[in-house]
């Protein structure tokens, strides 16, 4: 299924499990690295932004599709007859095998709400579970920090905390008071995966996803992000995105953001560099006043 910027996966699917395991296996020796505390696994999936979508679109799945398959079973544990769940969907399946073949009828969402945020669970839970799995199999004293939420909803996110050791987002904003957590989740930690606020006077069209004028005001900026996160008892962490700018001429995908602490001619931004050690100093006195 595409959703926003990518295909989400059937993580129903054995392959993907099988595929899964086989990746985190080649990174055996990075894990268990002394200096490696854990593994991130994928990175900005486009999560649908409201639960309930995922589930809805899998039935006009066709019916070998592992997830409708698993949705089947669900509904057919829970309902038995396929009568008891027409009288709920308002729908007109003739059987659980029809059930299956049948790719055009969409419920309403109130009539179906239950049963689709169930199966949503289920397919966000595998997810975590999978790679979670992956990781410590290979490595068991690794931690497993997610998948870096850019995109998200209020299940997957709590399904998150469920699963992940550390939970991670990419956010990128002025502070991190915007980065707000599902209610009734586990205590987990938080990391940020990325952030930046950058600057657009060094001659790149392009300053970032977030852009100031000037190196004094990317600098103040970092210091008021990086005090937030510390301020915020739940997060652990929080990564600038990234020690180099992007080349003029751009990546892969044209992106030719000035977003370094260091140049492309290897010159270091040290307005930026002495907010970072500003930080480094005040960041204990920060955190233990909240």
């Amino acid at each position: 299924m595409f959703a926003l910027w990518g295909n989400i996966a059937d993580y129903f699917s054995p392959n993907f499990a099988k595929q899964t395991e086989t990746n985190v296996a080649k990174i055996k020796d990075l894990l268990e690295h002394k200096n490696c505390i854990g593994a991130f696994v994928d990175n900005e999936l486009s999560w649908q932004m409201k639960a309930g979508i995922t589930g809805l679109s899998v039935l006009s799945c066709p019916p070998e599709q592992p997830a409708k398959m698993v949705f089947k079973n669900m509904l057919e544990n829970k309902y038995h007859d396929i009568s008891a769940l027409n009288n709920v969907w308002k729908s007109k399946y003739q059987s659980w095998d029809d059930f299956l073949k049948t790719t055009n009828f969409e419920p309403k969402f109130v009539n179906a709400k239950s049963d689709i945020l169930e199966f949503e669970e289920a397919f966000y839970a595998n997810y975590f579970k999978v790679c979670r799995d992956a990781v410590k199999k290979v490595c068991p004293k690794a931690l497993y920090l997610g998948c870096r939420f850019a995109s998200r909803n209020p299940l997957v996110e709590r399904v998150a905390f469920d699963y992940c050791d550390v939970v991670s987002y990419n956010a990128y904003r002025r502070d991190t008071t915007s980065v707000k957590f599902p209610k009734n989740r586990k205590d987990k930690p938080v990391i940020i995966g990325e952030f930046h606020i950058c600057r657009t006077d060094k001659g790149s069209p392009y300053g970032g996803l977030l852009e100031v004028r000037n190196a004094k005001l990317s600098a103040e900026a970092y210091y008021k992000y990086m005090k937030s996160a510390a301020e915020n008892p739940a997060i652990v962490g929080a990564h600038w995105f990234q020690w180099f700018d992007m080349a003029m001429t751009g990546r892969a995908d044209g992106a030719n953001a000035s977003c370094g602490f260091v140049s492309v001619v290897d010159e270091p931004d040290y307005t930026l560099i002495e907010a970072s050690r500003k930080f480094a100093e005040d960041i204990y006195k920060i955190r233990m006043a909240k």
